[in-house]
């Protein structure tokens, strides 16, 4: 019988043991539970990240285009020219009226994955942390050359 209860009692240890050695651990994923939502208007927010002028300062269109050039892939189903920029940038009408094309939210919260766009918590591939210094003067160059073939073109920006 005290075999029985050492076998039982040793069983009962292992499965134990097991449970807490095969658990989550640091870094697993949890499960965050559901939690109430504000009410609002979705496809109105939706259209504001996409089309809205949250940020006013950018540069002007032929400015954008001479570093990317036409997105033709439209993965947001957009219209007009902003059907032709990437996802991760919005064009918008600078006080001149000019149109300047903006950073948006969906620098950091989408990521191609495949073929597909997704839209959401955060983007795993996007690293700011490189410093640009090397870069900074060719840039600058850059610009300069670029505003005095194109004069005015920086009262947009």
């Amino acid at each position: 019988m005290r075999g029985q209860l050492t076998i039982l009692a040793a069983i009962g240890l292992v499965a134990t043991s097991f449970g807490i050695l095969t658990g989550p651990g640091p870094g697993d994923p949890v499960q965050i539970p559901a939690s109430p939502q504000r009410s609002g208007q979705p496809d109105s927010g939706y259209r504001f990240i996409i089309y809205g002028d949250y940020v006013n300062s950018g540069v002007p269109l032929s400015f954008y285009r001479l570093g990317f050039g036409r997105d033709r892939r439209n993965d947001l189903g957009r219209e007009g020219l902003s059907a032709t920029l990437r996802h991760d940038f919005n064009l918008v009408r600078a006080a001149n009226n000019a149109a300047v094309v903006v950073p948006n939210c969906l620098q950091c919260h989408a990521q191609r994955m495949g073929d597909s766009l997704v839209i959401g918590l955060g983007n795993s591939l996007a690293d700011f942390t490189p410093k640009r210094a090397a870069t900074s003067p060719f840039a600058a160059h850059l610009v300069d050359a670029w505003m005095q073939r194109h004069p005015g073109a920086g009262e947009a920006a």
